[in-house]
């Protein structure tokens, strides 16, 4: 037989994998980024997806690759959660028919995305619309095969009036009733509606994974590693924290949680990775609430961001289609990856914000980089 390269690819991926679509050293390389896929892309290219060097993605239920504006929720339960309506079922059953008709055999670690959008619920009102539309949610992937749970993107994308629902009262934003509830008694109810949140989604599914884009390490290192200044008011994303720990009140043993450490998208060197790993195993152990039950259920994980400018924040110099103004080389995205898979529990993840893996993305994939990450890829956690 005759194989084209990409057919000689896809046999030299099925040789890593293995006929059951299984990791080599458990190491899972997944994507979420713009080009997320919506169920309905899902049902009509699985084949296509499948053979890309991924083993998951992560499922936008809404209106494909869009974003929403602040202050802005879009009618969909992935960026519109966070808010005051109360998403139903059959607002969302065509999804799952979808989702279902995607036969994967190698993108077998999948998430349904929630987000914190519109954040304009405050964690003194009524929070039952939220704690529902996460119940629902982790239905949703209960029912879906090889979805292993729901990825938390908890990022502040914020509201026109309230920028970060993470932030008591600082430049970034401030909470609507922080004249007269203090910052503890903020803490306190951030901290219940995150056991509540949990609970709901394990009554759902038991045993789900919850992937944090931004977890406790990011809060680390706000504050500088000084676990004495965690409580301080004014500083942002204050009140993730608390949140974090109601997760963790609730969390069963047959759960996991997965610190996605977002902030290490520019990583190179394995020191950075080790460092970091250090830092999600023992040293934000001075900030969590519930320590033990952090050690039972943690994953730590690594973000990395494929076309991140050269100098961080320079947009106005960045041009996505020119690699020459990227952060990363092909030859050392190829390293980050493979320190990433090496270091990580399990999980790595990689965001693309003009290019992807499939569809009219996949058409803007540079071949160098892509193939710098089906090498590493392959290498799947070796040293």
């Amino acid at each position: 037989m005759k194989y084209t390269p990409l057919a000689n690819l896809v046999v030299a991926m099925c040789l890593v994998l293995g006929a059951t679509g299984t990791c080599r050293a458990g190491k899972k390389l997944i994507q979420y980024a713009s080009s997320s896929p919506n169920p309905v892309f899902a049902r009509e290219h699985y084949q296509e997806m499948d053979k890309m060097p991924l083993d998951g993605t992560c499922f936008l239920l809404g209106r494909g690759a869009d974003r929403p504006h602040a202050g802005r929720p879009w009618d969909n339960l992935s960026w519109g959660c966070w808010g005051h309506r109360y998403f139903k079922w059959e607002d969302v059953q065509h999804h799952v028919e979808d989702l279902k008709a995607a036969k994967f055999k190698r993108l077998v670690n999948n998430f349904i995305i929630m987000t914190v959008v519109p954040g304009d619920v405050d964690w003194f009102d009524d929070f039952g619309p939220v704690v529902s539309n996460y119940r629902l949610a982790a239905r949703i992937a209960r029912q879906v095969p090889n979805c292993k749970g729901l990825l938390l993107d908890t990022e502040a994308y914020g509201t026109e009036e309230y920028s970060s629902m993470w932030d008591y009262d600082s430049n970034y934003g401030r909470q609507r009733y922080s004249d007269t509830y203090t910052y503890d008694q903020y803490a306190a109810q951030a901290r219940l509606r995150g056991r509540e949140i949990m609970q709901a989604m394990q009554e759902e599914y038991p045993g789900l994974t919850v992937f944090i884009t931004h977890s406790y390490t990011l809060v680390w290192l706000n504050w500088m590693r000084d676990p004495s200044r965690v409580k301080e008011p004014a500083w942002c994303y204050t009140l993730l924290t608390p949140f974090l720990d109601g997760l963790h009140d609730a969390d069963k043993p047959d759960v996991k949680i997965v610190d996605g450490r977002e902030i290490a998208y520019r990583y190179k060197t394995r020191a950075e990775f080790q460092q970091a790993y250090k830092e999600g195993a023992e040293e934000v152990l001075a900030m969590v609430g519930s320590p033990q039950a952090y050690k039972r259920v943690r994953s730590l994980g690594f973000g990395l961001y494929l076309e991140s400018p050269v100098i961080p924040g320079a947009y106005g110099s960045w041009r996505p289609e020119d690699p020459s103004t990227w952060w990363f080389t092909p030859a050392e995205w190829e390293q980050a990856l493979r320190y990433a898979l090496e270091i990580s529990d399990e999980y790595v993840w990689i965001y693309t914000q003009k290019t992807g893996w499939w569809g009219e993305w996949r058409n803007v994939m540079p071949k160098d980089y892509y193939d710098a990450t089906v090498r590493a890829y392959e290498s799947k956690g070796e040293k």
